[in-house]
């Protein structure tokens, strides 16, 4: 009944990568999206929460609530930028040490999504949600 609905297979496939992304950010005690904000601030301390959002193709406020969690947490910053205004994401020295194991955690979600679909469907299915989102435009969240 639903072979040909984009909508319906797209959630399906997402519900199947949310739970090996779970499985696989479950030793860091973080949830892929929070694992994945703390790994861009990792990547880029003192980066925007706008530009943030925007990287993560996220909307502001999400990103705001992802923060708001890493901050309770002790793992982020916040501070503000030179014109003190923009809001900037820095990891704590707790959340520097937690770097190798979100690493890890991308690391292993990429493996054994590549090794599940096959390195070419792998690499198909990346290419083709690339394009998709850039023929559809706009921000998650």
């Amino acid at each position: 009944m639903f072979e040909g609905c984009v909508y319906f297979n797209l959630n399906a496939v997402t519900r199947q990568v949310n739970r090996v992304a779970e499985e696989a950010f479950a030793p860091t005690g973080l949830s892929p999206p929070h694992g994945y904000l703390m790994r861009l601030v990792l990547a880029e301390p003192g980066i925007g929460a706008k530009a943030a959002a925007a990287q993560l193709k996220l909307a502001p406020s999400t990103v705001t609530r992802f923060a708001d969690v890493l901050v309770a947490r002790g793992l982020l910053e916040r501070g503000r930028g030179e014109d003190g205004r923009e809001v900037r994401l820095t990891p704590t020295a707790k959340g520097e040490a937690l770097a190798p194991a979100v690493n890890a955690a991308a690391r292993t979600l990429y493996t054994t999504l590549r090794k599940r679909l096959g390195a070419g469907g792998f690499d198909q299915l990346l290419g083709q949600l690339h394009t998709a989102q850039d023929k559809l435009g706009g921000e998650d969240g």
